[in-house]
């Protein structure tokens, strides 16, 4: 780590010391907390939220979760996760300085040090945020975020995508949608063994909330609505995941895809969490085409846009 210029009220440059970077620990963790809270108030953190996705998240390394210091106060927190097994991403999934610490090279000092120590666990990029198992939001809001996105422009990082974030008001006349031979209807224990064959083709990070959500509805946690699947000809084709208000992930079988199959099983997941009591539902993350093929017809519409970043360090 290096000593940081900072311009002071006269025009000569002072050297400032680098901050103290530790890992998160009971002892600084609601430091960390505090300055999540007050620096990016729309991610709505709590303790519990927090501890989900950083210490309990796959992939954490307590070397990964840096909280940074400056003369004792804790001013900065960050948290990356190392590549996947058999692959060279690795993720910075939140930052945040406190506001009254900003311009001091905090931010500067964390990306040095949190690119530094994946490059040593082996990865090759660093990608801003999409972590699949513990994301907060896909990446910065460039409207919203504009010292963030230009922090990661000077940095090197590059805008390698933008999805887009969605909502939709639930109500009674949602009307269902058919395509012949599909029928819906939640998760339940004998379907089990198809669903472990179905997920073979989609992502691990997807594989693992739908295994970690069949789990909890067979324990009784959840109800069997949170995982709606599409069936036709006797197998399950398609599977639609929901917690609370959130929908997704959500996928068809790749060799039935664009028969409308998606469409249905959209429309009766919806007509799912409504009759359970919600008033509307909501995703983080989608591209432009699904949003305008599936999405928008059933009456979704953009809330955010968000710029995904990824960086080489390989060199």
């Amino acid at each position: 780590m290096w000593p940081m210029l900072h311009a002071g009220a006269s025009s000569f440059l002072t050297v400032m010391p680098p901050p103290h970077i530790a890992p998160l620990s009971e002892s600084n963790f609601q430091d960390a907390l505090d300055i999540v809270q007050e620096a990016l108030p729309e991610l709505n953190a709590s303790a519990e939220l927090l501890i989900r996705r950083s210490v309990l998240a796959p992939g954490y390394l307590p070397e990964l979760a840096l909280v940074a210091s400056c003369d004792a106060e804790c001013c900065g927190y960050m948290q990356a996760f190392p590549p996947i097994a058999g692959r060279s991403d690795g993720y910075i999934t939140l930052f945040a300085v406190s506001q009254h610490c900003r311009r001091r090279g905090i931010a500067t000092a964390l990306f040095y040090e949190a690119e530094a120590r994946l490059k040593q666990l082996g990865a090759t990029r660093v990608f801003i945020a999409p972590y699949g198992p513990a994301y907060w939001i896909p990446g910065p809001e460039p409207v919203r975020h504009t010292a963030a996105t230009q922090l990661l422009e000077k940095r090197g990082y590059r805008v390698c995508s933008r999805p887009l974030a969605m909502r939709t008001a639930l109500t009674s006349e949602t009307s269902p949608r058919f395509s012949a031979g599909v029928f819906c209807s939640p998760f339940c224990a004998s379907d089990v063994f198809d669903i472990q064959e179905l997920m073979a083709e989609f992502s691990e990070d997807w594989k693992q909330i739908v295994l970690r959500t069949m789990e909890e509805i067979l324990r009784g946690l959840r109800p069997a609505g949170e995982l709606m699947l599409a069936r036709f000809n006797s197998r399950v084709v398609g599977f639609a995941h929901v917690e609370g208000s959130r929908f997704g992930p959500f996928g068809i079988r790749a060799e039935l895809r664009g028969k409308g199959f998606g469409s249905v099983l959209l429309t009766e997941s919806l007509r799912e969490m409504h009759q359970r009591g919600h008033n509307e539902a909501w995703f983080m993350w989608t591209g432009d085409a699904t949003a305008i093929h599936v999405y928008t017809p059933c009456g979704f519409t953009e809330t955010h846009r968000w710029a995904v970043f990824v960086k080489e360090i390989s060199g």
